[in-house]
């Protein structure tokens, strides 16, 4: 099969799945409970706005999911003009609604509360343009880029956060399973070469330093792991009141800054590989230590943009 073919079909299939995604989230809804009370949660779109009121917004919305879909209803944003509480909406806005069920044959909506925009739509546009372009630009690489990507995802989802949950370890856990990650991604996208296995321990050797350096801050910085106004949010005040193992917030946090670091510690560990057996190929002749020199000095660029 042609490089060009291989492109069109990657595409279509990434195009598809943002298609299914995108019906999937524009028609969301879901029953959840809230205390004694059901609540039903669907999207709705705002058709008219009457600005008739001096301070109040008088919202026509259209239910576009759950089983009141279709239906035209009338709700009160109130403007307060504080920076993060009040907001102005536009026709054609989409925000969650809470509907609050007395029962779950319930035929007319009798309460209603806006929630947050629907945002994930225009997300999933910018994560189809970015996964068109790399693989238009880089062919098999940039589709076995986005298969890193997303298997990456799925072990921090389904992989770390459930092991911190459980209790384990956070520095631990987050060294191991950035070490998986560099060595998935590494072997997968350029295959078995010196320059991987150099790529591979810079970036390892990096990350060892990167915790005991997190883990050594930690301690002299005194980190808590929370900001003060988390305790009084609702997740806050949840977190705390939750049964299971002891929330070790202070290595959460040093473990997210391992996680988080792990992707420039690969950047930098390939760029310099790749520079020294490039430097390599050009001279042959050249000895180890003027190759690594080269490479060195051919990096340094980066260090004023870092």
């Amino acid at each position: 099969m042609s490089a060009i073919k291989i492109r069109l079909m990657a595409i279509t299939i990434l195009l598809l799945i943002i298609l299914f995604f995108h019906f999937k989230v524009s028609y969301y809804s879901a029953i959840v409970q809230k205390g004694a009370t059901k609540t039903l949660i669907c999207v709705g779109e705002i058709e008219k706005i009457d600005t008739s009121e001096q301070v109040d917004q008088i919202l026509t919305m259209k239910v576009k999911s759950g089983w009141f879909r279709g239906e035209r209803i009338t709700v009160d944003n109130k403007f307060t003009g504080r920076l993060f509480g009040g907001r102005v909406l536009h026709k054609g806005d989409k925000l969650f609604l809470e509907i609050p069920l007395k029962s779950l044959n319930q035929e007319r909506i009798e309460d209603v509360y806006l929630r947050e925009y629907v945002r994930t739509p225009f997300l999933l546009y910018l994560v189809g343009a970015f996964g068109c372009l790399l693989i238009l630009v880089g062919g098999l690489k940039g589709i076995k880029t986005i298969l890193s990507l997303i298997t990456t995802s799925v072990i921090i989802l389904y992989i770390f956060v459930p092991l911190l949950l459980e209790g384990y370890n956070p520095i631990l856990i987050a060294v191991i399973i950035s070490s998986i990650v560099t060595l998935f991604k590494f072997v997968w996208i350029t295959g078995k070469s010196p320059k991987v296995i150099s790529g591979t321990l810079g970036t390892l050797l990096g990350l060892a330093a990167c915790a005991l350096l997190a883990t050594y801050s930690k301690n002299i910085l005194h980190f808590t792991g929370l900001d003060e106004k988390f305790g009084y949010l609702k997740l806050g005040v949840a977190l705390w009141r939750t049964i299971g193992p002891a929330w070790d917030y202070p290595n959460i946090l040093v473990a997210g800054m391992i996680v988080g670091a792990v992707g420039a510690m690969m950047d930098v560990a390939m760029s310099i590989s790749s520079s020294v057996v490039e430097v390599k190929k050009a001279n042959p002749n050249i000895s180890v230590k003027a190759a690594i020199r080269a490479g060195h000095l051919h990096q340094t660029g980066r260090y004023g943009v870092m």
